[in-house]
């Protein structure tokens, strides 16, 4: 992913309106690049403090860095789990065709 792709991502990321593959090229490019990376940070704090307002919450004690690490690390979890299932469910679909296959074998012999 280049950085104008990963800069038009930001805003869907922060709206959770991304792929779970655009999640995870968006995630692996802000992990390597600072310059994204710094964007990211920036939309993050400003949408953040901005719904502090919304809420009339305390914007002072937030750590906003460590929430948005811990919204990256969250997703990237998620995405990982969905894959696991869907390969899960995938495998678990060919052991029934495999078995299926096998019955209808046994039963020409």
């Amino acid at each position: 992913m280049d950085c104008n792709t990963a800069l038009s991502f930001i805003e869907p990321f922060l709206r959770n309106e991304m792929s779970d593959e655009d999640k995870e090229r968006f995630i692996y490019h802000v992990k390597n690049c600072k310059d994204c990376r710094n964007e990211l940070e920036f939309y993050y704090i400003t949408h953040a403090v901005f719904n502090e307002l919304d809420k009339d919450m305390d914007a002072e004690d937030a750590d906003y860095i460590a929430a948005l690490d811990r919204k990256l690390e969250t997703t990237q979890k998620g995405v990982n789990r969905r894959r696991r299932l869907r390969q899960i469910a995938a495998g678990a679909i060919v052991l029934i065709l495999l078995a299926v296959a096998l019955l209808l074998f046994i039963k020409q012999v």
